[in-house]
């Protein structure tokens, strides 16, 4: 096991019993994977992993959306897999298991979808990584990942933050195509009027002496900030397996 597979096990083992009740969840990563479910839409009948899966909130919400397919979801943290099994136990399409990537167990063209969300930072080979999921996902099935576009929150055990460019560059090297983009909320130009108005306001506010007016502003500014974080500091990827091999 190299230094940043161990790292990020180590990492993620310490925080499985406080994650669910993190400010990250709210902030970030419920959001993104709301928008994947929505990517991902209506579907039946399919085999979806799940890669990074933590404590198993993504694979729990496709699941209330569309509960006629096999979910799989595997990650590095065995605290987190604990969890996530608890937190599902009775439903009997959905498994997970310990494993990282590099050494996934799973055949070749087993997945109508592969997701990860907010984890592909933490893998420490990226390009060979996406080669090992592009054999698993079947013809015309779709690979999603959601992830960090610059080096915030990134935390123990990052390999490498890759710019959205980047993103879609390994992803055609690999063999993926009709590779789109997606922001994770929609909500960042909302949240980007909001922190431009209350600039001019703040400094009115503090020419004018007036507290009220100020402390409006600030509300507005700090609020339009964490209101788009999701947009400015993530991005959604997805690639389709256009063809059976390379």
């Amino acid at each position: 096991m190299n230094k940043i597979t161990r790292e990020t096990k180590e990492s993620f083992d310490s925080w499985a019993e406080s994650y669910d009740g993190g400010i990250l969840i709210p902030l970030l990563f419920r959001r993104i994977q709301k928008k994947i479910v929505k990517i991902t839409g209506d579907y039946e009948n399919k085999n979806i992993l799940d890669v990074g899966c933590g404590t198993g909130n993504l694979i729990m919400m496709m699941h209330d959306r569309n509960k006629n397919n096999k979910f799989t979801g595997v990650d590095i943290s065995e605290k987190m897999i604990d969890i996530a099994r608890d937190k599902t136990r009775g439903c009997e399409n959905i498994e997970f298991i310990v494993g990282k990537t590099g050494s996934l167990p799973f055949r070749r063209n087993s997945f109508d979808y592969v997701t990860s969300s907010v984890s592909f930072h933490h893998w420490p080979e990226h390009e060979e990584a996406l080669k090992e999921i592009y054999e698993m996902i079947k013809p015309s099935g779709k690979l999603l990942i959601a992830d960090l576009t610059i080096p915030l929150f990134g935390g123990k055990g990052t390999n490498a933050v890759v710019s959205s460019k980047e993103m879609s560059r390994m992803m055609s090297n690999v063999g993926l195509g009709n590779i789109q983009k997606f922001s994770p909320s929609n909500h960042g130009k909302y949240g980007l009027a909001s922190a431009i108005l209350g600039i001019p306001m703040a400094l009115y506010g503090i020419s004018m002496g007036n507290t009220a007016c100020s402390l409006t502003a600030a509300a507005m500014i700090a609020g339009g900030i964490v209101y788009s974080i999701p947009d400015w500091t993530s991005q959604i990827t997805v690639g389709e397996k256009i063809s059976i091999e390379r």
